[in-house]
């Protein structure tokens, strides 16, 4: 595996669910945006397909999505992503995840409760 991928997934890895913070998304996001700004979107397509969505928190999560949401069509695996997102979300305890996508998909697509 690409120490580039090693270190996203660290990164994603690193965020706690429990006590998650924007300011720990940081070191994310600066990887994210300096491979998108060298035009490398083929390690960041990897990631979405790499990444264990079941260990990943939610800020993380939803924060990727937004982040490389003006990137998804270089991207093959962004919609797959926001399907496994959402489904992950349903699945924790969260009470209402389709507000916690608004925007990434639309409303016709999202089951609200």
């Amino acid at each position: 595996m690409a120490d580039s991928m090693k270190e996203l997934l660290l990164n994603a890895y690193r965020v706690e669910e429990s006590n998650a913070s924007v300011a720990d998304l940081l070191p994310l996001y600066t990887t994210i945006n300096k491979q998108f700004q060298s035009g490398d979107f083929a390690t960041f397509n990897d990631f979405l397909y790499t990444l264990d969505f079941t260990r990943t928190a939610t800020l993380v999560l939803i924060g990727i999505l937004r982040l490389s949401y003006s990137a998804k069509n270089k991207l093959p695996n962004w919609s797959d992503a926001v399907v496994r997102t959402f489904a992950e979300l349903q699945g924790r305890d969260i009470k209402r995840p389709a507000i916690l996508m608004k925007g990434l998909i639309p409303d016709s697509v999202l089951h609200h409760d």
